[in-house]
């Protein structure tokens, strides 16, 4: 079987791109999709493309749609969004608190050392929730609201602005006590790199206490996207690069990978991976990564947060199946259990299908929107592309978003392998990060800002 050249190569003008060669019809080289939309695999007439109910406050396509829950099936996807952060001065403190102590006895057995008998731990200190300021964002279950958080350590007493996830209705309890247990496992005995911090479990009233964020990916992505869509005089190498730019689209990607190589090392798979369930943080440089991606002078890089473990499980117990997903951001494997009679298995992640979703969030970072939000397109065209797994292959076949995406430069290459109709032939997040780290180093070699570094 032919297989793709990978290999980041040394770019000259003289020199045209490297087109992989396809691996299969599902591959990630944007071959067309020959799958076929006869087999009652309607896509939009069952799945809109609009959500459910649009939480306030947030601007952006949400795709969550609940499944009748299945016998021993409780976890769900949550949208947790910072969209609407904003900040609150000291004089809007005061009114509208609702206070609760937390158990600040946070001893070695309230941690789940053991994931066999997982127990979230308590926060240290207390919290209030900011009842009269607008909510960060919701989901299927939750909603997630600013508070404030203090700190029991003497050294550290001043208030710290929180986000506050708790349950929408009593069916969203065990979600989130569930996703307590994990986030406590991925906290200890210390934190999980590229993973979202976690202050503790408020079990009174089932409330998970997170640092607040103020940027998702999705809404740095778009403003990426119209600020580019601003300028007067767009140049060709500008729309062949990422809209995040090249050197953001790299550390994104490189840091993306390490998380989700570091979940993967402890077992977990998330579920429910999206632009959305990405949390932005500026990031300070080492000395050492200043030789490697330069100061932060000129523009700020942001590092990504992995966050909402609402729908995550922890291998090899047994999984639970997820009861709510994100369509443009699934694999074909779970749309299609999903779609299938309620009396089927309902879908089940797995790392395969977390990876094809965190490649289609680097995808959507570098075309600047979901893949499938062209509104040219019918929704019958949508479904089979969906279906197909093929969303670069997509991206192609409509707009000048192609252009982000070339056969043989760095997202084609970076991406290549992560999509396909089913799990069998893609590859690990593992050889995605080695690809990327190899194309890291070889932008450094030549120059980093040289027009010929277009995707």
């Amino acid at each position: 079987m032919n297989t793709t050249d990978l290999t980041p190569r040394k770019m000259d003008s003289s020199t045209p791109p490297v087109t992989p060669v396809a691996k299969d019809n599902f591959s990630a080289s944007g071959s067309m999709c020959s799958c076929s939309t006869d087999d009652g695999y309607q896509f939009l007439q069952q799945s809109a493309l609009t959500p459910p109910r649009t939480p306030k406050g947030r601007d952006h396509m949400s795709l969550d749609f609940r499944r009748a829950p299945t016998k021993g099936s409780e976890a769900s996807s949550m949208s947790t969004s910072t969209s609407g952060f904003v900040f609150i001065g000291s004089s809007g403190i005061s009114s509208g608190l609702s206070s609760y102590p937390s158990d600040t006895s946070n001893t070695g057995q309230d941690r789940a050392d053991n994931w066999a008998h997982p127990t979230p731990f308590a926060p240290k200190g207390t919290f209030s929730v900011l009842n009269n300021a607008r909510p960060f964002g919701n989901g299927a279950w939750s909603i997630v609201s600013p508070g404030l958080f203090t700190r029991t350590s003497p050294e550290n007493t001043e208030p710290e602005i929180i986000a506050v996830k708790k349950p929408e209705q009593k069916k969203g309890i065990p979600i989130l006590t569930s996703e307590a247990a994990i986030l406590s496992y991925l906290s200890t005995p210390e934190p999980t790199r590229g993973i979202i911090p976690f202050y503790g479990f408020d079990k009174a009233t089932t409330s998970l206490l997170l640092p607040a964020y103020p940027l998702t990916l999705e809404s740095f992505v778009k403003a990426s996207h119209k600020f580019i869509n601003s300028e007067q005089n767009i140049s060709l190498s500008t729309l062949r690069c990422p809209v995040v730019k090249m050197r953001q689209w790299l550390f994104l990607a490189k840091k993306l990978c390490e998380g989700f190589v570091a979940l993967k090392e402890k077992q977990v798979v998330h579920g429910d991976v999206k632009w959305g369930n990405v949390l932005l943080r500026e990031y300070t440089l080492s000395q050492v990564e200043k030789k490697i991606w330069g100061n932060n002078d000129g523009e700020k890089l942001y590092e990504p947060l992995i966050v909402d473990f609402s729908s995550s499980h922890v291998e090899p117990a047994e999984p639970k199946p997820i009861s709510a997903l994100t369509v443009a951001f699934c694999a074909p494997e779970l749309l299609e259990a999903w779609l299938a009679p309620v009396e089927a298995a309902a879908p089940v992640p797995s790392f395969s299908s977390d990876l094809y979703s965190m490649a289609l969030t680097l995808l959507t970072a570098a075309i600047g929107s979901d893949p499938y939000s062209v509104r040219t397109a019918t929704d019958a065209r949508k479904g089979m592309w969906v279906k197909c797994g093929d969303p670069v292959g997509f991206v192609r076949s409509g707009d000048e978003r192609g252009l982000r995406v070339r056969k043989g430069e760095v997202v084609d290459t970076c991406l290549a392998e992560c999509f396909g109709r089913t799990k069998q032939g893609r590859t690990t997040v593992e050889t995605v990060l080695e690809r990327v780290e190899g194309w890291i180093e070889l932008w450094c070699v030549e120059g980093k800002g040289d027009d010929r570094w277009g995707c």
